[in-house]
């Protein structure tokens, strides 16, 4: 199914961290001397970006969902794994992490996202109407305006 435009700002952020679970993926294995620069580069891009994402979800995208009893279980299975990954990422900031943690971790931002995209904004589609959606597409744009598209290649400018 075509991504509905109204949730389209959510699947570029998503996209853009998929990029960063592949680079992960890619760096393996990560030595202790890259741990540090991988540190402040996934502490800064959860602070400009993850951090907002999650925050609209919560906020905007997870109550309009709530409305759906068939969500419900979907809806919490989503809202543990924020906190799961705001845990990684809260240790990924105190320099408690390892590049095996961090490939846990990019497995587990992956396969968050792939359930968001796959399962919670297909049926979105499906159950929204046009205009719950275009309503719930306008709040998130404002709630989404204040975040930078840190997760992005590197090379690329911000």
């Amino acid at each position: 199914m075509q991504r509905n435009k109204n949730l389209i700002p959510l699947s570029h952020q998503h996209q853009h961290a998929l990029a960063l679970c592949v680079r992960i993926d890619r760096a393996q294995p990560i030595s202790d001397e890259q741990m540090p620069a991988w540190e402040e580069e996934l502490s800064q891009i959860f602070e400009h970006e993850i951090n907002v994402h999650f925050s609209a979800e919560e906020q905007l995208l997870f109550p309009a969902a709530r409305q759906y009893k068939e969500l419900n279980q979907l809806i919490e299975d989503l809202i543990s794994e924020h906190i799961s990954l705001r845990q990684l990422f809260s240790d990924v900031k105190a320099h408690r992490t390892s590049g095996t943690r961090l490939a846990a971790f990019a497995q587990a931002l992956s396969a968050h996202i792939r359930k968001e995209e796959r399962h919670l904004f297909e049926s979105l589609q499906r159950l929204m109407t046009s205009e719950q959606l275009s309503d719930l597409g306008e709040k998130l744009n404002e709630a989404l305006k204040d975040a930078t598209a840190a997760c992005r290649l590197r090379g690329e400018p911000f």
